[in-house]
């Protein structure tokens, strides 16, 4: 049995993040609500709710957080009547003038969970990550309340987000080896004379050679 395998390995430089982190406090109202979702129960009767859309209009305290926010919903009612929330959310930058929305490029990519209690209060964890504009590859990092009120989706009680804006992760690739160079601290395993390595322009060649073996 003879097998032969290549391997290319690309070395990239470590780059070091230079923006802060800083400290935001925000406000949402609820604008709209598009899309109600499925709703439906199981032989337990138990409450489910997927795919339900609203938009929320957001100013905050740094304005790579005010903008409009479009989120879903999915979750469920739990045995003691609280219901536990998640889903995806996508956050538009911009300026708001009246109910007039302006994008000025960006939109934050976010994920949450959270617990909804039996008088509809809200605690929510939210992450996310910029894409676009300004916000390119920060990650931001939220908590999200709602005091008690008679709607689960109510236009006049706001929600309340505190969090984090935080710069991008530091990018580091290791390379161990780049294959242009001599062996060094290489530990071949194998027979004598089963395997060759052949380190050429970056790539590594090995071949194994076993006679009389068959798979």
């Amino acid at each position: 049995m003879k097998f032969t395998q290549c391997i290319a390995v690309t070395a990239f430089a470590a780059f070091a993040a230079s923006a802060a982190t800083t400290s935001f406090t925000s406000t949402g109202w609820v604008t709209a609500v598009p899309v109600m979702g499925v709703w439906c129960t199981n032989s337990l009767g138990q409450v489910y709710v997927r795919s339900l859309v609203h938009s929320v209009r957001v100013q905050s305290t740094d304005p790579r957080l005010t903008g409009n926010r479009l989120i879903t919903v999915n979750g469920g009612y739990n045995a003691d009547g609280t219901a536990s929330l998640q889903g995806a959310s996508y956050h538009q930058v911009g300026t708001w003038n009246g109910t007039n929305f302006v994008p000025s490029g960006g939109v934050w990519e976010i994920t949450y969970q959270g617990i909804m209690q039996t008088d509809n209060s809200l605690q929510l964890h939210l992450v996310g990550h910029g894409a676009g504009g300004a916000i390119e590859g920060l990650r931001l990092d939220e908590t999200m309340t709602r005091a008690a009120t008679t709607s689960i989706l109510d236009p006049t009680v706001p929600y309340l987000y505190t969090g984090t804006i935080q710069p991008p992760p530091t990018n580091t690739t290791i390379a161990r080896d780049d294959f242009s160079g001599p062996e060094v601290g290489w530990v071949k395993y194998g027979p004598a004379n089963s395997y060759s390595y052949v380190r050429t322009n970056g790539q590594l060649v090995v071949t194994g050679y076993w006679p009389g073996t068959h798979t």
